[in-house]
């Protein structure tokens, strides 16, 4: 479990509070070595994310009108589409979707 110290200072204090998430150790690395390329961590990625939240300064994406789910559908509509099998095969197939962005 990844917890995150969310505030200023050492110590909790009545105004910090402590979020703890549940992720997998291979994310955790791939986000922290992707993370320090830009000289952040973990911990100040998301309290900036939690300020962005809070400012109410998130930008919500259409997922179906992106590129790639406007291209997607066009395959399908076109019958280029894979097959993939099992539930078994379908893991396997996200597993090396997400190895290939290693």
């Amino acid at each position: 479990m990844l917890s995150l110290f969310i505030g200023g200072g050492s110590r909790l204090t009545p105004k910090t509070r402590t979020i703890s998430v549940r992720v997998t150790a291979d994310l955790k690395e791939r986000a922290q070595k992707q993370l320090a390329k830009q000289e952040l961590t973990l911990s100040a990625f998301i309290r900036q994310s939690l300020i962005v939240a809070a400012n109410n300064e998130v930008a919500s994406a259409d997922f179906y009108d992106s590129p790639t789910a406007l291209a997607a559908k066009a395959e399908a509509e076109a019958g280029e589409t894979e097959t993939i099998g099992s539930l078994q095969d379908l893991g396997d197939w996200l597993v090396s979707l997400d190895d290939a962005h290693d």
